[in-house]
C-alpha cells in the first residue's frame, strides 16, 4: 500500500532564484520519502531572479511527464518576440497564476511589516508544522566588501594631508558600519521570533565567520564578530528584538509563542546539542559530493520544545569531478552571438 504523502509547507526569504527551495522541493522525488516539502511563498526583491522563481513554481506544479509543451517552447525561444507570444500563452495557465502568487517580488525591510506577515499567515494557512529557508545579502560580509569599504581606496591613498587622509577613512568606515545590509538579517529574525518556525535553514558566505562589528552601545571602537551576534539572536529571537520592538499589527497573524532555538551543524555533531564553535557551521562542498569548492556558513535552528538531533552529514571518501557529473551532456549554446 501506497504511503500517503506528509505535505510540509515551506517559506523562503531571500531567495534568490530559488536554489535552497529547489532542494527542498525535489527531496521527495529524489529520495522517495514520504515527506513532500511544498513552496508555499518565496520573497525576492530582483525581478530576474523572481522570474526564475515563478517559471519553478509553474513546473512543480506538473507531473514530471505532463508539463505542456508551452513551456518547453518558452524555454528553447531565442527570439525576443516570439518569447513574448509563448509567455503571453503561458500567463493563460491558472498554473502560472498560482505561481505568481507564490513567488512574490518585494524587498524585505521596505514591506509593510503587517503585509508581510499576513502575506506569510496566509501561505501557511494553519499549517502545523513548516520550514523557514533564507540567505541574507551577504556582500558586506565577504572579504573583498570589506576591504572595498574599508580600505582607504586609491583615492584615499592620493589625499596629501594626513589628517584629511586620516578623517575621510574614518567617514568611510563610518558609513560601511551603518550600513543597513548588517541588519538585514534581523528581518529574517523578526519572522522566526513571530511565525515561530519548528526549522530554519539560514545561509551566507563564509567571511561572516571572521567579520566584525562595533558593539551595540558600545564605545564605537570595541568590536564583536558579526555571527557571534547572529547565533545569540537566532537562539533567543524574542529577546534579541525586545529593545527596538516589532511594527505594526503582527500580533493578528503570528504563533502566539515565543520559543527559542538550537542553532546545529549539517556537518559536526555537538557534545552538547545546539553548541558549536563557529568553523563547525562551515560546510565545504567539495567533501560531500559536490564538484564545486563552495564553501558557505548553513545554520540549521530548531525548536526548543522539539526534541530533536539532527543527523549529520557524513564526508565522502573521494572528491565528485564537474566532468564525472556533466561531461556526457550534449553541448549547451546560450542562443546568442556578438551579433543580436
Amino acid at each position: 500500500m501506497k504511503k500517503r504523502k506528509i505535505s510540509i509547507p515551506v517559506i523562503d526569504l531571500f531567495a534568490g532564484p530559488g536554489g535552497l527551495s529547489e532542494g527542498f522541493s525535489r527531496f521527495s522525488s529524489f529520495k522517495g520519502s514520504e515527506v513532500d516539502f511544498r513552496i508555499r511563498l518565496s520573497i525576492e526583491k530582483n525581478p530576474i531572479a523572481k522570474r526564475t522563481l515563478q517559471l519553478r513554481s509553474f513546473v512543480r506544479q506538473f507531473p514530471e511527464d505532463e508539463l505542456p509543451e508551452v513551456y518547453y517552447n518558452y524555454i528553447r525561444c531565442t527570439d525576443k518576440k516570439d518569447k513574448e507570444k509563448l509567455l503571453k500563452v503561458l500567463q493563460g495557465f491558472p498554473e502560472w497564476q498560482r505561481a505568481d502568487h507564490e513567488a512574490w517580488e518585494a524587498e524585505l525591510g521596505k514591506i509593510a511589516p503587517e503585509i508581510l506577515h499576513k502575506r506569510i499567515h496566509e501561505a501557511l494557512n494553519g499549517a502545523s508544522h513548516w520550514v523557514l529557508l533564507g540567505g541574507p545579502p551577504c556582500q558586506v560580509y565577504s572579504n573583498v566588501g570589506r576591504a572595498r569599504h574599508l580600505g582607504p581606496g586609491h583615492e584615499i591613498r592620493s589625499i596629501k594631508d594626513e589628517k584629511d587622509r586620516k578623517a575621510k577613512l574614518e567617514k568611510k568606515q563610518k558609513k560601511f558600519y551603518d550600513d543597513v545590509r548588517h541588519d538585514l538579517y534581523r528581518d529574517y529574525l523578526k519572522v522566526v521570533a513571530i511565525h515561530q518556525p519548528d526549522v530554519f535553514v539560514m545561509e551566507n558566505v563564509r567571511d561572516i565567520l571572521t567579520a566584525k562589528l562595533p558593539l551595540k552601545n558600545g564605545d564605537g571602537k570595541s568590536k564583536e564578530y558579526v555571527f557571534d551576534r547572529i547565533l545569540r539572536d537566532l537562539r533567543n529571537p524574542w529577546a534579541a528584538l525586545e529593545e527596538e520592538g516589532v511594527e505594526g499589527n503582527w500580533w493578528k497573524y503570528g504563533a502566539g509563542t515565543s520559543h527559542g532555538y538550537k542553532i546545529h551543524s549539517f556537518v559536526m555533531p555537538a557534545i552538547v546539542p545546539g553548541e558549536h564553535e563557529r568553523s563547525e557551521y562551515l560546510i565545504k562542498c567539495e567533501k560531500f559530493g559536490i564538484p564545486q569548492t563552495r564553501h558557505r556558513v548553513i545554520l540549521l535552528g530548531i525548536r526548543d520544545n522539539i526534541a530533536s538531533v539532527p543527523f549529520t552529514i557524513k564526508e565522502k571518501k573521494d572528491q565528485v569531478s564537474l566532468k564525472s557529473m556533466i561531461g556526457n551532456l550534449p553541448p549547451l549554446r546560450s542562443g546568442r552571438s556578438h551579433s543580436r
